[in-house]
């Protein structure tokens, strides 16, 4: 009579199978996690890139509208906060500051809101990296992004808030 041989420390009984009756990866799955051949991917497996591109597109058509956009306005308040409220919101002028800044008068798109020249260079900065990103398919600049969004953003943020204040007690709300 043969004695069973004690398991090798750190070696599990599958390991020590043949590879024949080794379970396959896939067999490990349960049931509904397989995708049928030609299925379409659930969105935590669809490629980040397509997200990239899009955001591109978006900032692209922003900028372009902004080439062509009369800086001084249409006359018309499209501000639904200022509609509703009748006083201006945190980001009225940004638009007129990135059509300003488009048609090359930096001046006046300080003045028209002086977050907006900040604004529209980060927002250049994002359509540039989000383009690089979607035709590399990898992230570009990822930790340098990662420690200086949610500062900048919150600076951008105080910074409009600030002006807000500012232009709501002198006056100067345009």
């Amino acid at each position: 009579m043969r004695l069973e041989e004690k398991p090798r420390e750190g070696i599990s009984a599958i390991e020590r199978l043949p590879s024949s009756l080794k379970p396959q990866a896939s067999s490990l799955k349960p049931e509904g996690v397989r995708r049928r051949a030609g299925a379409s991917a659930s969105r935590n497996e669809r490629d980040p890139s397509r997200m990239k591109a899009l955001g591109a597109l978006v900032l692209g058509a922003v900028f372009a509208v902004s080439f062509v956009f009369p800086p001084s306005g249409f006359g018309l308040s499209t501000c639904a906060f200022r509609n509703a409220f009748g006083i201006p919101c945190p980001g009225c002028g940004m638009t007129r500051s990135f059509a300003a800044l488009s048609q090359g008068q930096v001046a006046l798109a300080f003045r028209m809101h002086w977050v907006g020249p900040f604004m529209y260079a980060g927002l250049a900065l994002y359509m540039v990296k989000w383009a690089i990103e979607a035709l590399l398919r990898r992230r570009v600049l990822a930790r340098a992004e990662d420690r200086l969004r949610l500062p900048v953003l919150w600076s951008l943020l105080a910074a409009m808030l600030v002006t807000w204040v500012i232009r709501l007690a002198t006056g100067m709300a345009n």
